[in-house]
Formats: C-alpha cells, structure tokens, sequence
C-alpha cells in the first residue's frame, strides 16, 4: 500500500496522513480486486477533485 501511495501524485501529497490511518496494514499487498478505503469524504486537502456534474442533472 506504501508503494501505492508513493507512486499517485494526489494520495502521495497526503501520505503521512494515510500512512498513519493504515498502521501497520501500509506494508501489506491488496489483494487483487481488493478494494481499500483511504478516506470516507471529499475535501481539497485531502486531494480530492471536483467535477462539473451539470451534464448528469435530472429534473425532478
């Protein structure tokens, strides 16, 4: 997971935060399909990016 990290631009800017989150768990190798949780909401500092949805917007 630490190589993981390292190697995406966004999820490195934050790693020490991730890292800390993962524990021990930051060494092991996801299984393939595997999926892991790094954080539970969007937010700039924490390297998320934000699209234009307009195109998706239905009327209710």
């Amino acid at each position: 997971m630490k190589e993981l990290i390292a190697a995406d631009e966004r999820l490195n800017a934050i790693s020490a935060l991730l890292l800390r989150k993962l524990g021990a768990r930051a060494a092991c190798v996801p299984a393939p399909n595997e999926r892991v949780g790094l954080v539970f909401v969007g937010n700039h500092c924490r390297g998320s990016t934000f699209k234009d949805g307009l195109s998706i917007v239905t009327r209710r």
